[in-house]
């Protein structure tokens, strides 16, 4: 299974989510579709059987962070 949440803050949410203990695979926002941010929980959170992520939309469809 796959689910994805929205977010407004990429990076202010995985950093969050790993203090809360969630074990991660981004804590910043990467490259996503349609000029999106996105990062990944790691799948043993839920026992290899989900994969979730968040996705910070970009209002105007374009990526202007650099990445990497």
């Amino acid at each position: 299974a796959h689910v994805a949440f929205a977010t407004r803050d990429i990076d202010a949410m995985l950093p969050k989510l790993a203090d809360d203990g969630w074990r991660m695979i981004d804590l910043e926002g990467r490259p996503g579709g349609r000029g999106s941010l996105i990062g990944f929980v790691h799948p043993a959170n839920f026992g290899g059987g989900l994969l979730m992520h968040f996705v910070e939309p970009q209002a105007d469809g374009g990526y202007e962070r650099k990445y990497g």
